[in-house]
This record gives C-alpha cells, structure tokens and sequence, in this order.
C-alpha cells in the first residue's frame, strides 16, 4: 500500500541471515540501515520526495518484486525437480 520496507543491515547467522541474504543477493529495492538509530534521517529524508518520486520507487518495488517471485518460484520448481529425478 505504498510503504518500504526498512531493514537493519547487519550480518547475522541463523535464520534470519538466509532471508537478509537472500533480499541482498536480488538486489531488493528497499532501505537499508547499519543502526536503527539512523531511522529518525531516514523519516525525515523520506519527507522531502515528492509523491511522484514515491510514486516510482513504489512502482519499482512492485515490479522488483514480481520478477523476484517468479524467480524463486522458478528455482524452487527447480530444486524439487532435481531431488526427484
């Protein structure tokens, strides 16, 4: 509904670091911050664009994010097929 996605970078091990990873290595169109102190500048950067500019980097998101879908589905499918074969 028009927000983005803001996400701590920092490296982490586990779980979470696949999903981190896995946005990071498709290029994810999103906002990353090393400190969650940075949030505040952020906000507040976010306040000067313009709505056409949210606009398009709204549109880009969607369109990243249907080509990524499409991709890990593909992979996934994929994946399946060779353990089966």
């Amino acid at each position: 509904m028009g927000s983005m996605p803001i996400i701590e970078d920092v490296v982490t091990t586990g779980a979470c670091r696949s999903a981190f990873h896995v946005l990071k290595t498709h290029n994810a169109p999103v906002i990353y911050i090393k400190m969650w102190e940075e949030l505040g500048a952020v906000l507040e950067r976010e306040k000067t664009l313009s709505l056409k500019q949210k606009e398009e980097r709204r549109r880009k998101l969607i369109i990243w994010y249907e080509k990524f879908r499409k991709k890990l589905g593909k992979s996934f499918i994929e994946k399946i097929r060779s353990v089966c074969s």
